[in-house]
């Protein structure tokens, strides 16, 4: 993802609630670099309603209110 489109993206994630249209909005998810991914898991696990988790192939994971899941 673009440096501009990310930091408008951290922004919303960072003021959304469990009901917010980002959680289930993949695509964004799935335009993260690398870089961007980890800086996002530190942002996530500030939320208290994104969950700690396991991915099928049994990766430690964060949830989201959607049910996506990014790991780490």
């Amino acid at each position: 993802m673009k440096n501009s489109e990310y930091r408008v993206f951290k922004t919303v994630v960072a003021l959304a609630d469990a009901q917010n249209e980002i959680w289930w909005a993949g695509y964004y998810w799935a335009n993260l670099t690398g870089n961007q991914c980890k800086d996002m898991i530190d942002l996530l696990e500030t939320k208290p309603f994104i969950k700690p988790a396991k991915t099928l192939t049994g990766k430690d994971a964060l949830q989201m209110p959607s049910g996506l899941m990014i790991h780490y």
